[in-house]
């Protein structure tokens, strides 16, 4: 797995940051990349930033002819709009756990519980 900085299309000033999956890579150490970024970043900016909460939207790959699903998170100002200053997060791949639908579910699991220790230790 990888970062990677991709511009804004509307705001050149503005950076988002994209977790790149390779097939093989396992679901919950990408989640604990994932949110140990988005946290710190968070956390760096909050005495410039206007931002109150953050959003996160995920999208599951549906059947086996869907493109890779992907996870977005914002900080968001206080009306739910993107926050100033900060770009948008993703990871976007196909990891391990999306290889077997069976174990789908297992991996999703485990990648939260890796998240929640990681938020407590914080």
């Amino acid at each position: 797995m990888k970062w990677i900085d991709e511009p804004d299309e509307k705001d050149v000033s503005l950076v988002h940051h994209a977790l790149m999956l390779e097939p093989l890579n396992p679901l919950p150490a990408a989640c604990v990349e994932y949110w140990k970024r988005i946290l710190s970043d968070g956390c760096a900016c909050a005495a410039v930033s206007d931002w109150m909460s953050l959003s996160i939207d995920i999208c599951d790959r549906q059947v086996d002819g869907d493109e890779a699903g992907y996870m977005h998170a914002m900080f968001c100002n206080g009306v739910k709009k993107s926050a100033r200053g900060l770009g948008h997060y993703y990871v976007r791949g196909v990891a391990a756990a999306q290889r077997r639908s069976g174990d789908a579910r297992r991996q999703r699991s485990a990648a939260c519980q890796s998240a929640n220790r990681l938020l407590k230790n914080l």
